[in-house]
């Protein structure tokens, strides 16, 4: 028999008999018992920004694991990263072109990389180029990894 991957957090307890055990079973079959439309029904009435911020902060937490997970599946699968990396390149034409420009300029000590964030003034070794424009690939700004995420992201607020 294939064992099933499993997909989310990994249970705290799986005696069957304890109340955390007899509830997650019950809400189980509750919902299983649910027809499809139902189950849509329900989801459509969460609120979205409430469920944004959870996945926000679910993420936060959890952002150490599922970094070294990335950086694990990468180094077991470089073909398929090779190709993720290429089909990524082959569709942001005008990003990776301001990338390798701005990488250049850096290199030539055209542009300097600070060693703190404009938008926050933390000092970090990890100091990225944001691009506001990539029509204009030498504007950058330069942010720390967090500042940078938080400007990528739609729900996420820029301080």
């Amino acid at each position: 028999m294939v064992s099933k991957a499993r997909i989310g957090r990994p249970p705290t307890c799986e005696c069957g008999a304890c109340q955390k055990c007899k509830r997650k079973e019950y809400m189980r079959r509750w919902y299983q018992s649910k027809t499809p439309e139902q189950r849509r029904a329900m989801l459509a009435q969460r609120n979205p920004e409430a469920v944004r911020r959870n996945d926000a902060k679910r993420f936060q937490r959890h952002k150490v694991t599922r970094m070294a997970a990335a950086r694990r599946w990468k180094n077991e699968h470089p073909e398929s990263a090779l190709e993720t990396q290429n089909r990524w390149d082959q569709s942001n034409p005008e990003k990776k072109r301001a990338h390798a420009t701005v990488a250049a300029a850096v290199k030539r000590g055209a542009l300097s990389r600070p060693s703190c964030c404009e938008q926050c003034g933390l000092e970090s070794p990890r100091i990225e180029g944001h691009h506001p424009d990539y029509s204009k690939p030498l504007e950058v700004v330069w942010l720390c990894l967090d500042c940078h995420g938080k400007t990528r992201r739609k729900y996420a607020e820029v301080r």
